[in-house]
């Protein structure tokens, strides 16, 4: 992922304001404020409706055909030789029996406390500490959550959830015993991907669609009607109208870089983090555009 163009955002974001305001001092402080009044509905109608449709889009649209996907798909895939691999892999000098490994996994419970006391008696003497082991550990629980659900969802979304289990935020011991399940439907497991993992990254998927949508509707709309109601100002501007107009014309430009920042967004997820000018590396080294991006990155 590329961050040498990272300059660009902030470059972009600065011209936002400067041409705003030229063009609502030009205005006059009435159009101006009607551009603002516009601005503001439409930022409100948008976050509103977004945040609680993303939820039902999410529950109506989306997630029964996922889950249908998710039951097909589990049944070509399994934990325990991914996560035995992994093991393997962490510089422990360790052969992990998948025998032992099934057990552990089939008891649902403390696989964190489980396997690294089992890590720890493999070749009788301790090889990691438990704080280590459990970052580690959790990074491989990641790694085959991602195996495990495959291609069936949005790479961000997939992505996301990962981080989760990762971080610890989400245990996977529900998700491990239902997949351990012999002979059973898998539908249970795909539940539970479906309303404990992925759901969240999908609501913020699906809401941030939403808000570009929304507010870019609901603006034209709220500018039609603003314009309407407010008394049109004609002839040259004066200077007071001016400077007015010019300062308003900041706050609206702050809302056209939230607007901005939610299109980057939806760029920055579309391609999971991966494309060469649109990635979280990139944004994260401006000095401007990033606090209207982690802004529009609560919506959903």
């Amino acid at each position: 992922m590329g961050t040498q163009l990272w300059w660009f955002y902030d470059v972009a974001a600065v011209a936002i304001v400067i041409v705003t305001v030229f063009i609502n001092a030009k205005r006059g402080a009435v159009k101006a404020l009607a551009s603002l009044i516009s601005s503001i509905l439409a930022v409100t109608i948008a976050l509103a409706l977004s945040s609680g449709l993303s939820g039902t889009i999410y529950k109506v649209a989306v997630r029964d055909t996922i889950n249908d996907k998710l039951t097909k798909s589990l049944l070509e895939n399994e934990t325990t030789g991914p996560l035995k691999s992994y093991m393997e892999g962490l510089g422990y000098n360790i052969i992990v029996n998948t025998d032992k490994l099934d057990k552990i996994l089939d008891t649902g419970e403390n696989y964190d406390e489980q396997l690294f006391e089992y890590v720890n008696n493999i070749n009788g003497k301790k090889v990691v500490s438990e704080a280590e082991f459990t970052t580690k550990i959790h990074a491989g629980y990641a790694e085959v959550f991602r195996t495990v659900i495959g291609k069936e969802v949005n790479r961000y979304v997939s992505a996301a959830a990962a981080e989760k289990i990762r971080n610890g935020e989400i245990k996977v011991e529900p998700l491990f015993s239902k997949l351990r399940v012999v002979d059973a439907s898998l539908k249970p497991a795909a539940n539970i991907i479906c309303d404990e993992y992925i759901e969240e990254p999908y609501r913020d998927y699906i809401g941030i669609i939403l808000f570009v949508v929304l507010f870019a509707a609901g603006y034209i709309i709220c500018r039609f009607l603003v314009n309407s109601m407010l008394t049109k100002s004609t002839g040259i501007q004066s200077t007071g109208s001016k400077i007015a107009g010019g300062i308003v014309g900041v706050i609206v430009g702050a809302v056209y870089i939230a607007f901005a920042a939610s299109l980057v967004r939806l760029s920055v997820i579309g391609g999971s983090n991966e494309m060469l000018f649109f990635n979280h590396d990139a944004i994260n080294k401006t000095f401007i555009f990033r606090h209207f991006y982690e802004l529009m990155s609560k919506i959903g």
